[in-house]
């Protein structure tokens, strides 16, 4: 549930401005304006809609940067790894991460890192990406 003057974008939303890359589709969220709670339930209804989807979300909390990550299962049968993705961006937040193929979560004390962090997420998923 959100807030006053928060938003939550659909699931269709989501699947309509991801970018593909390789054979998946990237939705890269940067501080969206609703809670946590509210950003893993998204990220599950978003690639239950849309199999092919990596979704990110990289925000704030009030102590931490936060990452999480959901591969749907299509893009997780071509490869693409949700807990590969989050343990090569949360070092950018200054900690680490982890979880399964198909969802994982991480982060660090480096808020100000949050731009850089989720910018560096579709140069990764990219061929050669490191």
């Amino acid at each position: 549930m959100t807030g006053p003057g928060e938003t939550c974008v659909s699931a269709s939303q989501v699947a309509a401005s991801a970018k593909a890359v390789g054979s998946a589709k990237l939705y890269v969220a940067r501080e969206p304006p609703f809670g946590e709670d509210q950003i893993i339930a998204q990220g599950e209804k978003c690639v239950a809609a849309e199999p092919a989807l990596i979704y990110v979300s990289v925000f704030s909390t009030p102590k931490s940067a936060r990452v999480v990550c959901f591969v749907g299962p299509s893009a997780t049968k071509a490869g693409y790894s949700a807990s590969e993705l989050v343990k090569k961006v949360a070092p950018i937040l200054g900690g680490s991460g982890g979880g399964s193929p198909a969802f994982a979560q991480g982060g660090g004390p480096l808020v100000d890192k949050i731009a850089e962090a989720a910018g560096s997420v579709e140069r990764l998923l990219s061929p050669g990406g490191s």
